[in-house]
């Protein structure tokens, strides 16, 4: 995960969440759904659908993805410049886990800056790191 997702996996977290923290942390209120996968593109474009914004092919499957969709009339469905939501982190982070590709001090600095915020959230390192087995 951390290779496949992350521009340079020695440099990346992971934020652990639920959906319901998701939903609490955002102040405008999303529809919150899981993606589905498939190779079949033939959907019809609707007003009373969000489907092509959960939508991805079957490739990605195992991600299985849930996403925040907050519409907005003004802006519209095609609009390309998105919108700033504020997001409520001490609701929203529930663990935050360091790469294991990350170097040693990584982790003192992201503790380090979730102190500075005022954030009670548990940072650690990712289990990866540790030996799976003891003989």
């Amino acid at each position: 995960m951390w290779k496949l997702y992350a521009m340079d996996a020695s440099e990346s977290v992971a934020i652990v969440t639920n959906v319901g923290s998701l939903f609490d942390a955002i102040s405008r209120k999303p529809v919150i759904a899981p993606v589905t996968y498939t190779d079949d593109y033939t959907f019809q474009w609707t007003d009373a659908t969000l489907q092509p914004f959960l939508t991805k092919r079957t490739a990605f499957a195992h991600e299985q993805e849930v996403r925040a969709v907050i519409e907005d009339p003004e802006l519209g469905r095609l609009g390309t410049t998105g919108m700033k939501v504020n997001v409520e982190l001490s609701s929203l982070l529930h663990r935050i886990v360091i790469s294991p590709f990350a170097p040693s001090w990584i982790l003192p600095t992201v503790r380090s800056v979730v102190e500075r915020f005022g954030l009670d959230v548990s940072v650690q390192a990712s289990a990866l790191v540790a030996t799976p087995f003891h003989y």
